[in-house]
């Protein structure tokens, strides 16, 4: 460069630095960087970043950081798309949250403003990974420094803490929204609720969705979803049913989900008469019933013990082209059982199996105690080898119901020989298989045996 009259300063350097690492040459780029200090030229943020921008697009994250690691020690500036890159990469890629944070603060005290993408990803990953309150403090940080958030950044940290169950920090992070000024919308207040409805606050719910329209914020069809479901799992049907109104009232109309939550509210009250009123209104909605709305109103009438009316439905899924599921057919074996038909139960298991679904232990173990409530023991364990022989573990629940039947007609040894292999098999009884047991020997006067019994347990 001398010999052509050309100074070789920063400029020319940098130039050059560039061009190896738009070709990939990054040995030759760090030569010319090393040959620019042996010169008494100090690399500045045009030369690191150049360096930096080509690695990034070679995927060569990890000489990135070691790069941004040396910039920070030079206090070389750093911009904030470097900082950003690194971040993602710590983030997505390594999982190096701690780092993530680490470098998030470096960034902040040097006064590069972090892009909001980069923001809501770490947020939700850090919630992700139960670092919430490593999420909150990034929240926080940012609104210390002046450089404000976005809704979606705080509404992503809200839902982190929602899924979390941290109700109380979730509300902090609303009221802090509403002092700074953040704005809020209808993701904000419907992830709140749905919070508050998971951890059975139903009343801050309400409370929330009274907020929101004092705001100008009008629910949709999400909130009112929520709310119903929240009411309806806590069996206060008259509230849900006036939120049902509230909604038409409102011209939102309602969606599978929406009859899906009332009907099985209703269901679960034992007010299938109620509950039929809305699934006659599904079709008048131009919506056609699905699987979830048939076993909900089949589950009504099993825990009616209306069995005619159960097989009525599971005709009416099958014309109207819904298949059964295995829900289905162990709701409807559950409600034939408990009323004493047992022999039917084991028609529909067949039908079951003669469908191609897959057949599982809770099926099984339903006929199973079926039989044993009955006295049909035989029966009961033929059932029992046949789940077996098909590949099907046995649970804790399978073993004492059928514990539970030798009991009932006094056959304490093939009750023992069960526990016995129960825990050979490595499933753990519960207060409940050595209560039977227990009752079992006491009945019979052994008292001797119930007290080993209670030892054992």
């Amino acid at each position: 460069m001398k010999g052509k009259g050309i100074v070789a300063n920063e400029f020319v350097y940098n130039s050059l630095i560039d061009g190896h690492c738009r070709m990939g040459r990054f040995k030759e780029a760090l030569k010319l960087k090393a040959e620019m200090v042996s010169k008494g030229l100090r690399p500045n943020s045009v030369t690191c970043n150049v360096i930096a921008r080509g690695y990034c697009k070679a995927g060569e994250m990890s000489q990135v950081e070691i790069l941004l690691q040396e910039m920070l020690i030079e206090r070389i500036e750093v911009n904030a798309g470097l900082f950003s890159s690194v971040i993602v990469w710590l983030v997505k890629e390594e999982k190096r949250l701690d780092s993530a944070v680490r470098l998030f603060k470096e960034m902040l005290f040097r006064n590069s403003r972090p892009e909001g993408s980069m923001l809501t990803m770490m947020v939700e990953e850090l919630c992700k990974n139960g670092k919430h309150q490593d999420a909150v403090d990034v929240w926080d940080r940012m609104l210390e420094k002046g450089f404000g958030v976005s809704t979606i950044t705080s509404n992503a940290l809200i839902h982190g803490l929602c899924e979390s169950g941290n109700m109380k920090k979730a509300v902090g992070i609303l009221k802090t929204m509403l002092e700074k000024g953040v704005t809020l919308d209808k993701i904000t207040y419907n992830t709140l609720i749905l919070g508050s409805c998971k951890e059975k606050q139903i009343e801050r719910g309400l409370l929330l969705r009274e907020e929101m329209v004092k705001k100008g914020i009008k629910p949709d069809i999400c909130t009112y979803n929520t709310l119903m479901r929240g009411l309806c799992d806590l069996g206060r049907m008259e509230e849900a049913a006036a939120l049902w109104n509230d909604l038409k009232k409102e011209d939102l109309k309602p969606d599978l989900y929406t009859f899906s939550t009332i009907i099985d509210g209703y269901c679960k009250a034992k007010e299938v008469g109620k509950a039929k009123i809305y699934f006659d209104e599904v079709g008048n909605s131009g919506l056609e019933p699905n699987v979830v709305i048939y076993n909900s109103l089949l589950q009504g009438h099993c825990r009616g013990c209306n069995t005619i009316e159960a097989f009525n439905i599971v005709a009416e899924m099958k014309t109207r082209g819904v298949s059964p599921t295995a829900v289905t057919y162990s709701t409807l074996m559950h409600g034939l059982c408990s009323v004493g038909q047992v022999e039917e139960a084991k028609i529909v298991l067949n039908e079951m199996r003669e469908s191609r679904l897959q057949m599982n232990v809770i099926c099984y173990t339903i006929l199973i105690d079926g039989y044993c409530k009955i006295g049909k023991m035989n029966e009961a364990r033929n059932i029992f080898e046949e789940m077996r022989a098909g590949g099907l573990r046995p649970n804790k629940i399978t073993y004492t119901a059928l514990m539970q039947g030798y009991c009932k007609i006094g056959n304490q040894s093939e009750a023992t020989k069960l526990l016995d292999e129960m825990v050979a098999n490595g499933v753990h009884p519960d207060q409940i298989t050595y209560n039977t047991l227990m009752s079992g020997f006491s009945n019979e006067g052994r008292m001797d045996e119930a007290f080993k019994v209670s030892d054992g347990g």
